[in-house]
This record gives C-alpha cells, structure tokens and sequence, in this order.
C-alpha cells in the first residue's frame, strides 16, 4: 500500500482512480538541478485514520514529526 492512496478524481483519466496526490518544487539550470520541496496532500480518510498513518510512518498531527 502507497502512503495517501485513495479513490478521487484524475484529471488524466477523467475519471474516480486510485491516486495520490503531491506536488514537487525543482530548480534546473544547464549546468545542474535540484529537488527544492515536496509536499504529499492526504485525503481525510487518511488523516482520521490514525492507523492507517502509522502503518504507513505518516505523523499523526501536522507538522508533527517535519
């Protein structure tokens, strides 16, 4: 199981998928890139399940655990 799986809509398909979520900042020039922030959104059937979170590392509480 992927951390933040869930059926939702996909834009892609047009259709309700099992997907996830998140969003990536990068930095490219011609002589390099870098990976500058992450972010992985979770439905609220993952945050009410604390469970479900801890099965999968994710802390419980925002901001709890960076």
């Amino acid at each position: 199981m992927s951390a933040g799986v869930a059926p939702q809509y996909a834009g892609i398909t047009g259709q309700i998928e099992n997907c996830q979520v998140a969003v990536f900042c990068a930095y490219a020039t011609d002589t390099g890139r870098a990976l500058i922030d992450r972010e992985l959104y979770l439905l609220a059937v993952w945050c009410e399940d604390a469970d479900r979170c801890r099965g999968q590392h994710i802390p419980h509480s925002p901001g709890e655990g960076g």
